[in-house]
């Protein structure tokens, strides 16, 4: 990093510090903070009489933080100071070459994505000004920018979506090729983004079977109607997540979301769908499901609410960590699992458990001892989990010009067939196994029964292990 980006750098952090940023993490998430950035870290070791007075150290400084995780990291604007907040961020700690000859050899370099890339090129952000001239500057950039990712990152090579990720970049280094291609590829290496985009998207997988269970608890009214439409987070969220925002949302709006990303990780993207939704809930449930499906895919572009009305509403949806980790565990059960959230009224607390539930356990919700759990409180909550039909196999999708419609005399048919089947399956109770045929998991141990490949087993011995520990 050169002198002036170094003291751009620093004077960045100092405006967040300031701002109090570090008087609103916990001290894991502090000491991360010192981690990536080694400015921060000289900042935070500082004991003299000079660096105290300074007026950029905050009293929550790592070491002693003691107030609760908040999503308010900062309310102001960065404008031209982001581009060296994000560096430190993202550039911190990690060792990329700085100079332009790498990356000026992977531009030169024919690619086998060059034809669907330039195809994607001339269709990204075209509202915004950089954007708007065919084949100008800001294609020209988006363009080398896309060939040099796909080659250097050879087990992915290209994916739709990356266009949207790299073009926020480009916003933001409008004047640096090298250091937007840097960010965006530790962006991508450092938040295990890259795993979203792999053959079979197995990861894209359980990020939306995570969100369905967060809708689920936390929004049950949103679900219902969602449940009741025959969709999921597959149908409208999946260029949320792949994107991060970037292609529904305002870039100012992006740019505010990513720079919380960026310190707090993904619950960031997961609170943001989560208020996406709760926008809507009163609308989603007067529609057809006809008039929601296409509601559902365009809502996000007449949104009338500013980046501070979004980001202080995502602070009010406590998801966490450690939430999202027993929900990645959790995809792996074979029993039907269920996020359940219960809040306080009187201290303001919100407690949560994610239970996997045995069919006889649904018929029988006194007895949670054939139950496997995780949680942030003692007691246990659950509830019966419905399958319904989905319309997804109905819809048809025009790549062209990104219309969706739905078979719906096809769709109405289907879902008679399911109700008949239903009922015909209603009747009384079979006589449940025994409590001997159903072992008792613990949360300090895997689940006996992994699912799916070595890297989703791994992914899900990775969940219990964090659990463990927290």
């Amino acid at each position: 990093m050169q002198r002036g980006e170094a003291l751009e750098a620093q004077h960045a952090w100092g405006l967040l510090i300031s701002r109090g940023l570090l008087s609103h993490l916990p001290l894991p998430e502090a000491k991360r903070c010192a981690i990536v950035s080694p400015w921060l870290r000289r900042l935070s070791e500082c004991k003299d009489q000079e660096c105290q007075g300074s007026g950029l150290v905050s009293k929550g400084l790592p070491g002693g933080i003691t107030q609760p995780v908040m999503e308010i990291l900062w309310r102001e604007e960065l404008g031209a100071r982001r581009a060296g907040a994000w560096q430190a961020l993202l550039l911190g700690g990690i060792n990329l070459p700085r100079d332009s000859e790498d990356y000026e050899r992977l531009c030169a370099q024919t690619c086998s994505y060059d034809s669907a890339i330039r195809l994607d090129v001339h269709r990204t952000l075209p509202q915004e000004a950089l954007f708007k001239e065919s084949d100008g500057r800001g294609q020209g950039m988006l363009f080398r920018l896309l060939r040099a990712l796909a080659i250097r990152l050879t087990d992915i090579g290209y994916c739709q979506s990356l266009n949207f990720v790299m073009a926020t970049m480009i916003l933001v280094f409008p004047d640096d090729e090298v250091a937007a291609f840097n960010c965006a590829l530790a962006l991508l290496l450092r938040h295990a983004l890259v795993d979203l985009y792999r053959p079979k998207f197995q990861k894209l997988e359980v990020v939306l079977w995570q969100f369905d269970r967060l809708v689920e608890g936390f929004l049950p009214k949103v679900h219902a109607a969602l449940m009741r439409h025959g969709v999921n987070s597959e149908y409208y969220a999946i260029q949320w997540f792949l994107t991060l925002y970037a292609s529904d949302l305002p870039q100012s709006m992006v740019r505010r979301i990513w720079d919380r990303f960026l310190v707090a990780g993904w619950r960031v993207i997961a609170q943001v769908g989560l208020v996406l939704l709760y926008r809507i809930q009163d609308a989603l449930l007067d529609m057809d499901t006809c008039r929601a499906l296409v509601f559902l895919k365009r809502f996000t572009r007449n949104i009338k609410f500013s980046a501070e009305e979004l980001l202080d509403t995502a602070a009010t949806f406590k998801v966490s960590h450690r939430m999202l980790s027993a929900l990645e565990a959790a995809h792996g059960w074979q029993e039907p699992s269920q996020l359940t959230v219960i809040k306080d009224l009187n201290s303001g607390h919100v407690h949560w458990i994610v239970q996997a539930i045995s069919p006889e356990a649904c018929d029988e919700p006194e007895d949670s001892s054939r139950c496997r759990s995780y949680s942030n409180l003692p007691g246990h909550a659950g509830g019966r989990s419905c399958q319904q039909g989905k319309v997804l196999p109905f819809l048809l999708h025009n790549l062209d010009t990104g219309e969706t419609t739905m078979m719906e005399k096809a769709f109405s048919q289907y879902k008679g067939e399911m109700h008949e089947q239903a009922r015909a399956k209603a009747g009384p109770a079979q006589a449940a196994p025994s409590s001997a045929d159903m072992p008792a998991v613990s949360a300090l141990e895997a689940p006996a029964g992994f699912s799916g490949s070595f890297w989703m087993q791994t992914v899900q011995r990775q969940a219990e292990r964090r659990l463990a520990q927290a």
